[in-house]
């Protein structure tokens, strides 16, 4: 049976987590971007914006976790058919 490295499999993971969080804040700026100049300041703005940044962090970590998952299943696959 193939066995990924542990090197190769840490570097992709956090390869993963560093785009992730990269795509998180950029979504937290645009969210307070949109609710400064749409609507006044209020201290709420920010809590709903801190909720909604760990909700989307935790969703897209999840995803990027499955997606590395499942590249590496079908590169043990692929590694299988050679």
């Amino acid at each position: 049976m193939f066995r990924v490295p542990h090197d190769l499999l840490l570097g992709q993971v956090g390869g993963h987590m560093i785009f992730t969080t990269y795509l998180v804040m950029m979504g937290d700026g645009v969210l307070g971007y949109t609710l400064r100049r749409h609507y006044s300041y209020s201290p709420y703005f920010s809590e709903q914006r801190s909720l909604v940044f760990v909700f989307c962090f935790c969703f897209l970590g999840l995803l990027s976790l499955f997606w590395v998952r499942s590249f590496l299943s079908v590169r043990c696959l692929l590694c299988l058919l050679n």
